[in-house]
């Protein structure tokens, strides 16, 4: 499996970044000349143009080693969107791709920081702490950053983890009965293609969550709420068959990167 190279900095591009959303269409054109023409949603696609300034050799080098992988636009590759949430249903708990013991209850309708009622409810009736964890495409050892509000009625702590199967990364996190959005920003030893990102709850406690996100970069940025889809693409291609590397001085070099992905 492939996957689009983070930079130096442990994000996948810099900035400004141009994002489109192209909508597919079928045209039929009649013998007399007129055009009838449909909208076809399983063509529409995403194209990103990245600007890359300043990269070093080793930087410019993981570039190009996926493009002559992918043999340009011939082969795909799993790309995180840096402008979008890596988490699928970042506000819907209940849902399945959520993992969580039977003994780690969620209920939707509370209160949230943004002054709606789409924040839940967990509450951990068994005698071990007990997560609720979403896993996503991704290298493990490249850097996320996972943020999450979180508050509980009694100040007290909550766990936020980073795990694949053979490496874990959990630190605890003080909160109380104030909104606060909590970050875990790291990677893993690990070489496996995916990663899990999960907040555990203590024997008996009960806390209110809501807005999780992860991005592939240190830090976190404004809150993007998803649903069934999320800013992983596992089928993204590079958009045009030539890269274009410029050096602008001794370990110095610029480029940019065109890629399409489609939405279905």
């Amino acid at each position: 499996m492939l996957f689009y190279p983070q930079l130096n900095s442990g994000s996948v591009t810099q900035y400004p970044v141009e994002k489109r959303l192209l909508a597919g269409a079928i045209v039929n054109e009649l013998s007399e000349g007129r055009q009838v023409k449909y909208a076809d949603a399983a063509l529409d696609r995403l194209s990103w143009r990245l600007q890359h300034r300043a990269l070093r050799g080793e930087e410019t080098e993981r570039l190009t080693n996926l493009f002559h992988a992918t043999e340009g636009r011939l082969h795909t590759f799993t790309f995180h969107d840096p402008t979008a949430n890596l988490l699928r249903w970042s506000e819907a708990f209940g849902e399945a791709v959520w993992e969580r013991n039977t003994l780690l209850s969620v209920t939707p309708g509370s209160g949230d920081p943004l002054g709606s009622d789409r924040a839940w409810t967990l509450h951990n009736s068994g005698i071990a702490p007990l997560a609720v964890a979403q896993r996503i495409t991704g290298l493990a050892w490249h850097t996320y950053a996972f943020s999450v509000w979180i508050r509980s009625a009694t100040p007290g702590a909550v766990s936020l983890s980073l795990r694949t199967a053979d490496a874990v990364h959990s630190d605890t996190r003080r909160i109380g009965p104030v909104w606060k959005r909590v970050l875990l920003s790291d990677g893993l030893p690990s070489g496996e293609p995916w990663i899990e990102f999960g907040v555990e709850l203590a024997a008996g406690q009960t806390v209110e969550v809501f807005g999780a996100q992860v991005e592939s970069q240190r830090a976190p940025s404004l809150y993007r709420p998803t649903a069934s889809r999320s800013g992983v693409h596992t089928s993204a291609r590079f958009a045009e068959d030539f890269l274009r590397i410029v050096a602008d001085g001794p370990d110095r070099y610029s480029c940019e990167v065109a890629i399409e992905a489609l939405l279905s």
